[in-house]
This record gives structure tokens, C-alpha cells and sequence, in this order.
């Protein structure tokens, strides 16, 4: 969506979770295969997608989930969504 789907040149990308992959993990995987994305997601200071971003995985908010640590299983599907800054 807007400023994601610009940095990482798609509206969807597809990968393969690995067995005991949690959404760490995938967001690390992605950042490393998508360079661009890591800017506009990962902030910096907190080292951290949580601030620029609402994950959602399998239709429910990461942070109502186990955060980074959600595991993910064949089949699971994340919607990322930009969290819109300033004022």
C-alpha cells in the first residue's frame, strides 16, 4: 500500500516460510531481499517495524498476536500497512 508497495516495486509479494518461521524472521527476509523496503519500514532509533507499520497476519494485528515473535505457518498471509506520521 502507498509508500510500501513503492519501495518494495509490488502490491504483493510471495515467499516461502520456512518450518518454525516467525514474522521476524519474514520481516528480516524481506528487508534483505527488497533493499528499498528496509527505509520506509524499519525505523532506526527503536530497530523496529512498529512504528511505520500495522502488520497483520492471517487478518489480525500482529501486536494483539505475539509481535515479531508471531509464528507463522504454510498458507499465512501478512497485510502491511503504512502508519501515517506528523500532524
Amino acid at each position: 500500500m502507498g509508500v510500501l508497495r513503492d519501495a518494495a516495486g509490488s502490491h504483493e509479494v510471495r515467499l516461502e516460510v520456512e518450518s518454525g518461521s516467525s514474522l521476524g524472521d519474514m520481516v528480516g527476509r524481506l528487508v534483505k531481499e527488497l533493499p528499498g523496503l528496509e527505509d520506509v519500514l524499519i525505523d532506526r532509533v527503536v530497530g523496529s517495524y512498529a512504528p511505520n507499520a500495522l502488520i497483520l497476519v492471517d487478518g489480525v494485528e500482529a501486536s494483539n498476536l505475539e509481535g515479531p515473535s508471531t509464528p507463522l505457518r504454510d498458507g499465512s498471509t501478512l497485510v502491511f500497512l503504512p502508519v501515517t506520521h506528523g500532524g
